[in-house]
């Protein structure tokens, strides 16, 4: 499991401490930006993402005194986190696991509060018309693939090699926007969808329950349960991707609906 940076470990500190100053009830989002405005990380990303850090501070600060009055508890108890809150972190911790990477810096909670689209600290970031994703969109490469393990079968290394770069994740549900594509995914019991690599931010919710095994690129295999109404979002910074299967190893259909943001840190790769 991913550590959090030390400049983090301040930073969500001094988040819920702005919280109990007001003696709010909850520490939302908008605390939690504010306070990532004086994480190094984090406002290295946000001036790349041209954020105006002043204006946001005062913004996020006029919101948070007078529009959060609602919040204050008549209690002594400490400041909860919102599952907005908490979910931010959760999206942060897979995504910086998934890239291969050690440690969650303040920078992934930025990109991470940005994908809560209808968060009022995300409405904040976009109110000066810039975007996460607004930072040069990475075209598609070569992706470096590992070795898979030795005990699979040499079909699977094949399509494996064979599908690096097919982005496919089911049957297109509507036509592309200029925002998203939509997928529905349904695998009866001993389907599989093959291979396909997320180079853009998306979210699955799971439309028809199951279980279901995942092989990835990097070897790992995960045995999955999925309950009707599962949700997971996922977002990749530039450059970064993931590479896996899908098998239905359960009884009955599974399905997904999956909708892919075009915005993203990286440029779609091409449907063939």
């Amino acid at each position: 499991m991913p550590s959090f940076s030390r400049s983090l470990e301040g930073s969500l500190h001094r988040a819920l401490a702005l919280a109990n100053e007001r003696e709010h009830e909850y520490a939302t989002l908008d605390h939690l930006l504010l306070s990532l405005a004086e994480d190094p990380d984090a406002a290295t990303a946000m001036r790349a993402a041209s954020v105006d850090l002043d204006t946001l501070r005062q913004n996020l600060s006029t919101y948070i005194d007078h529009d959060l009055e609602n919040l204050v508890r008549h209690e002594s108890d400490d400041a909860k986190p919102t599952a907005g809150f908490q979910r931010v972190i959760q999206r942060a911790v897979i995504k910086v696991q998934s890239s291969g990477r050690e440690q969650v810096s303040g920078a992934d909670l930025f990109d991470s509060i940005y994908a809560e689209r209808e968060s009022h600290a995300a409405q904040f970031l976009r109110a000066q018309d810039i975007s996460v994703a607004e930072r040069p969109a990475v075209a598609p490469t070569d992706f470096a693939l590992a070795p898979p393990p030795a005990d699979w079968p040499q079909w699977r290394r094949d399509e494996l090699k064979a599908n690096s770069r097919n982005p496919k994740v089911g049957t297109a549900l509507v036509p592309k926007t200029d925002r998203v594509r939509v997928w529905l995914l349904t695998l009866a019991p001993g389907a599989r969808l093959p291979f396909h690599r997320h180079v853009l931010d998306y979210f699955w919710t799971v439309t028809a329950p199951g279980k279901a095994v995942s092989h990835y690129g990097d070897g790992r295999v995960a045995e999955i349960t999925y309950a009707l109404g599962d949700t997971r979002h996922l977002t990749f910074g530039p450059g970064e991707s993931m590479i896996h299967d899908l098998e239905n190893t359960g009884a009955t259909e599974l399905s997904f609906v999956t909708v892919e943001f075009l915005d993203s840190a990286n440029q779609p790769l091409p449907i063939e």
